[in-house]
This record gives structure tokens, sequence and C-alpha cells, in this order.
């Protein structure tokens, strides 16, 4: 993946975009194949039972809209470490669906 499609490098853009759309679940579940197939994008999928997404990363959707993808979680611990992640970035980016 390029920090083209990372979040953490292109805060600015997305905070102007007027609707941001959050994906996040368990490892595996199709969070980064839908964004692909909406976005026509080809962001690296999951492969041999691991994670491909270590950061948050984004794309852009044919209206405008920007869908954000957050690394899988496997167990709870995780789960918890992910929504204070979340959270955070719920704080600086303006979000309407989740």
């Amino acid at each position: 993946m390029t920090d083209e499609y990372l979040v953490s490098q292109n805060l600015d853009r997305i905070k102007k975009s007027d609707t941001n759309i959050i994906l996040f679940g368990e490892v595996g579940c199709g969070k980064t194949t839908i964004i692909n197939k909406l976005c026509g994008v080809d962001l690296l999928t999951k492969e041999g039972g691991y994670s491909c997404t270590r950061d948050a990363q984004y794309a852009y959707t044919p209206d405008g809209s920007i869908i954000i993808d957050f690394p899988g979680y496997n167990t709870a611990e995780e789960a918890a470490k992910h929504l204070k992640v979340q959270k955070s970035t719920l704080s600086v980016i303006p979000v309407r669906i989740i």
C-alpha cells in the first residue's frame, strides 16, 4: 500500500470530505474487499488467514464519499484496542456512517 491511501498521511483531505464512512470488524470479514469493489481501487486484501491492513486506509467512492478501512481484529483485547483508535479518529474526522 502506498501513502496515497493512508489516513494518517491524508487527514487534511479527509477532514474536508462531506461524507466519511468507517468500516471496522474482524479480520477477513471483507472490509477491504468492499472498498476495492465500491471505489475501483486495488488495496491489498487478506491472504493466508492474516490481515493485510496494518494502518487505517481510505478510498473515494464514485460519488466523492470517503470510505475508511480500519485494520481487523481477532480477539476481544484487539477489539478494545481498535475501539480506542477509532474513538481518537472520530474526534478529528467527521463521520456520517459507521
